[in-house]
Protein backbone atom coordinates (compact mmCIF):
# COMPACT_ATOMS: atom_id res chain seq x y z
CA UNK A 1 0.00 0.00 0.00
CA UNK A 2 1.44 3.13 -0.75
CA UNK A 3 1.35 5.76 1.66
CA UNK A 4 0.39 9.30 -0.08
CA UNK A 5 0.60 12.52 2.71
CA UNK A 6 -0.70 15.86 2.29
CA UNK A 7 0.30 19.22 3.75
CA UNK A 8 -1.29 19.10 6.75
CA UNK A 9 -0.24 15.93 8.34
CA UNK A 10 3.19 16.61 7.22
CA UNK A 11 3.24 20.00 8.81
CA UNK A 12 1.58 19.16 12.25
CA UNK A 13 4.87 15.96 12.50
CA UNK A 14 7.61 18.97 12.06
CA UNK A 15 5.56 21.52 13.99
CA UNK A 16 5.52 20.34 17.53
CA UNK A 17 3.03 23.22 18.56
CA UNK A 18 0.92 22.33 15.62
CA UNK A 19 -2.15 21.04 17.64
CA UNK A 20 -2.55 17.78 15.50
CA UNK A 21 1.23 17.43 16.26
CA UNK A 22 0.23 13.91 18.87
CA UNK A 23 -1.81 12.87 16.14
CA UNK A 24 0.95 13.10 13.32
CA UNK A 25 3.35 11.15 15.18
CA UNK A 26 0.93 8.16 16.06
CA UNK A 27 -0.58 8.10 12.69
CA UNK A 28 2.64 8.63 10.15
CA UNK A 29 5.34 7.24 12.33
CA UNK A 30 4.44 3.25 11.99
CA UNK A 31 3.49 3.83 8.00
CA UNK A 32 6.09 2.44 6.09
CA UNK A 33 8.04 5.10 3.89
CA UNK A 34 8.85 6.72 1.43
CA UNK A 35 5.79 8.68 1.82
CA UNK A 36 4.88 9.90 -1.49
CA UNK A 37 4.74 13.82 -1.79
CA UNK A 38 4.06 15.80 -4.63
CA UNK A 39 6.38 19.12 -5.09
CA UNK A 40 3.02 21.10 -4.18
CA UNK A 41 2.81 19.96 -0.70
CA UNK A 42 6.26 20.23 -0.28
CA UNK A 43 5.99 23.96 -1.39
CA UNK A 44 3.51 23.88 1.03
CA UNK A 45 5.07 22.60 3.95
CA UNK A 46 8.26 24.95 3.44
CA UNK A 47 6.04 27.85 3.89
CA UNK A 48 4.20 26.96 6.94
CA UNK A 49 6.91 25.03 8.84
CA UNK A 50 9.53 28.08 7.56
CA UNK A 51 13.41 27.08 7.51
CA UNK A 52 12.81 22.92 8.35
CA UNK A 53 15.96 20.83 8.31
CA UNK A 54 13.92 17.96 9.14
CA UNK A 55 11.72 18.58 5.76
CA UNK A 56 15.04 18.67 3.84
CA UNK A 57 16.69 15.79 6.05
CA UNK A 58 13.46 13.55 5.40
CA UNK A 59 13.49 14.09 1.59
CA UNK A 60 17.17 13.70 1.31
CA UNK A 61 17.16 10.57 2.84
CA UNK A 62 14.41 9.17 1.11
CA UNK A 63 11.70 8.94 3.86
CA UNK A 64 9.76 11.78 1.70
CA UNK A 65 9.67 10.96 -2.38
CA UNK A 66 8.33 13.16 -4.86
CA UNK A 67 6.24 10.86 -6.64
CA UNK A 68 3.98 12.99 -9.22
CA UNK A 69 4.93 15.20 -12.18
CA UNK A 70 2.49 17.51 -12.57
CA UNK A 71 3.42 18.49 -16.19
CA UNK A 72 2.78 14.81 -17.22
CA UNK A 73 -0.68 14.61 -15.76
CA UNK A 74 -1.61 18.26 -16.40
CA UNK A 75 -5.18 17.24 -18.40
CA UNK A 76 -6.16 15.16 -15.12
CA UNK A 77 -4.94 17.98 -12.59
CA UNK A 78 -6.83 20.03 -14.30
CA UNK A 79 -9.82 18.34 -14.50
CA UNK A 80 -9.96 17.81 -10.99
CA UNK A 81 -9.50 21.83 -10.90
CA UNK A 82 -12.20 22.22 -12.86
CA UNK A 83 -14.73 19.59 -11.33
CA UNK A 84 -14.31 20.20 -7.57
CA UNK A 85 -13.62 24.12 -8.10
CA UNK A 86 -12.40 25.83 -6.27
CA UNK A 87 -9.89 22.99 -5.40
CA UNK A 88 -6.32 23.96 -4.84
CA UNK A 89 -3.48 22.89 -6.93
CA UNK A 90 -1.69 20.58 -3.87
CA UNK A 91 -5.36 18.86 -3.73
CA UNK A 92 -5.60 18.26 -7.46
CA UNK A 93 -2.35 16.47 -7.40
CA UNK A 94 -2.62 14.62 -4.69
CA UNK A 95 -5.92 13.46 -5.76
CA UNK A 96 -4.38 12.14 -8.97
CA UNK A 97 -1.33 10.83 -7.13
CA UNK A 98 -3.93 8.34 -5.27
CA UNK A 99 -5.27 7.33 -8.71
CA UNK A 100 -1.13 7.08 -10.26
CA UNK A 101 -0.17 4.96 -7.00
CA UNK A 102 -3.01 2.62 -6.45
CA UNK A 103 -3.85 0.99 -4.22
CA UNK A 104 -2.30 3.92 -1.83
CA UNK A 105 -3.73 5.58 1.12
CA UNK A 106 -3.62 9.55 1.66
CA UNK A 107 -2.97 11.25 5.25
CA UNK A 108 -4.84 14.38 5.39
CA UNK A 109 -6.26 16.44 8.39
CA UNK A 110 -8.50 18.22 4.93
CA UNK A 111 -11.68 16.33 6.17
CA UNK A 112 -14.01 17.96 4.41
CA UNK A 113 -12.95 18.34 1.15
CA UNK A 114 -10.90 14.81 0.74
CA UNK A 115 -14.60 13.00 1.72
CA UNK A 116 -16.21 14.16 -1.48
CA UNK A 117 -13.44 13.74 -3.95
CA UNK A 118 -12.96 11.04 -5.90
CA UNK A 119 -10.48 8.71 -7.68
CA UNK A 120 -11.30 7.08 -11.23
CA UNK A 121 -14.61 8.82 -11.40
CA UNK A 122 -16.58 7.07 -8.53
CA UNK A 123 -14.50 5.59 -5.94
CA UNK A 124 -13.76 7.09 -2.28
CA UNK A 125 -10.23 8.12 -1.47
CA UNK A 126 -8.79 5.84 1.24
CA UNK A 127 -7.82 8.06 3.97
CA UNK A 128 -6.45 8.42 7.15
CA UNK A 129 -7.93 11.53 9.19
CA UNK A 130 -8.27 12.62 12.22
Amino acid sequence: MNVIVDTGPLVALLDRSDPLHAWAVRVLTPLPTPWLVCEAVLTEASHFVGESRALRDAWRAGELAVAFEAQAHRDRVVSLLEKYAPMDFADACVVAMAELHDPSVVVTIDRKDFARYRIFGRRQIRAIMP
